[in-house]
């Protein structure tokens, strides 16, 4: 079951991506700012407080639910400001490769051997070599920069879904999203002491622009939300992803993200013919032969995991 819901995420977070990429090439270009309106807008998620969604666990799973949404801010600063100096296809392969790793390590260490799936090693290799490879491009270059961002981004991501992982075993899904959220929030808000984030949030915000500066901030801000409103479901999918799935299978969560780089693939294709002004995906034969190569390491896995007895977990 949980297979089916990362799935289902992953497909909603490949259309987020790209309207992402969109975004920060051009109105939002500040990563700090940018992670700090995704984290109040995690704030909608207080609308179900009332209803009695929150409960009141034992104070060190609200420790470990606050730490997974402050992690989980600072691992999208980290990964933005990465998009934002570097091509995306150094940023994203390498994220991409570490954070299933670290995620298999930490699970591995808090868990101990709970936290390790060894009969299922060579599904998460496929996956692993699959997700890495389809994003990565000849031309890409990693550099120690470009790294370092990476690995950050993938070291607090990792970091957040296991300590919510851990707020999920003792608590209701909701009830545990709400205390993840939390946390998330109340990180971008320390994001409003720097004197940049305010500046350009109250440009954004500001109604008392020209008409045409109106008329665009109005049409980027409904977009933003749309995009927002999206990746809620997309995270809320992916966590109930991980609130599922056994410890021991925590690292698959994220090393099935190579599906959605093939959902990416799709959906820019039919974008480029759409509107190719704006998105235009080029391809060459060597190019769509590495793709279909590592899209076959990906369903390797996926079979693997299949006839492991995974998919019904």
């Amino acid at each position: 079951m949980w297979i089916f819901i990362a799935l289902g995420a992953y497909f909603v977070l490949a259309v987020v991506a790209l309207l992402d990429k969109f975004l920060l090439a051009g109105p939002i270009q500040n990563p700090k700012v940018y992670a700090f309106a995704i984290g109040l807008l995690g704030g909608v998620g207080f609308v179900l407080v009332p209803f009695g969604f929150l409960e009141i666990p034992e104070p060190l799973y609200i420790v470990f639910g606050l730490l997974a949404g402050f992690l989980y801010i600072f691992g999208l600063v980290a990964f933005f400001s990465g998009l934002q100096k570097f091509d995306a296809s150094r940023v994203v392969p390498a994220v991409g490769g570490i954070l299933p790793v670290c995620t298999l390590i930490f699970t591995a260490v808090f868990v101990g051997k709970e936290g390790f799936a060894f009969e299922s090693l060579p599904a998460f290799a496929l996956l692993l070599v699959g997700s890495v490879g389809i994003s990565w491009e000849k031309r890409t270059k990693l550099t120690r920069e470009s790294f370092i961002y990476s690995a950050l981004a993938a070291l607090f991501f990792s970091l957040s879904f296991v300590c919510a992982k851990f707020v999920y075993e003792v608590q209701p899904f909701f009830s545990g999203l709400l205390w993840v959220l939390c946390g998330s929030f109340a990180t971008s808000l320390l994001f409003f002491l720097f004197k940049d984030v305010r500046q350009q949030a109250r440009v954004f915000i500001s109604r008392k622009k020209e008409n045409t500066a109106k008329k665009m901030s109005a049409g980027i801000g409904v977009l933003f939300v749309v995009n927002q409103a999206m990746g809620a479901l997309g995270s809320v999918l992916h966590s109930r992803a991980i609130d599922l799935a056994p410890f021991a299978y925590l690292a698959y969560v994220n090393a099935l993200e190579g599906v959605k780089y093939v959902f990416v693939l799709l959906l820019a294709l039919l974008l480029s013919l759409w509107v190719p002004h704006i998105l235009k995906e080029e391809l060459t034969r060597r190019v769509i032969a590495q793709k279909i190569i590592f899209i076959g390491l990906i369903a390797a896995g996926l079979a693997l995991m299949a006839s492991s007895g995974i998919w019904e977990l």
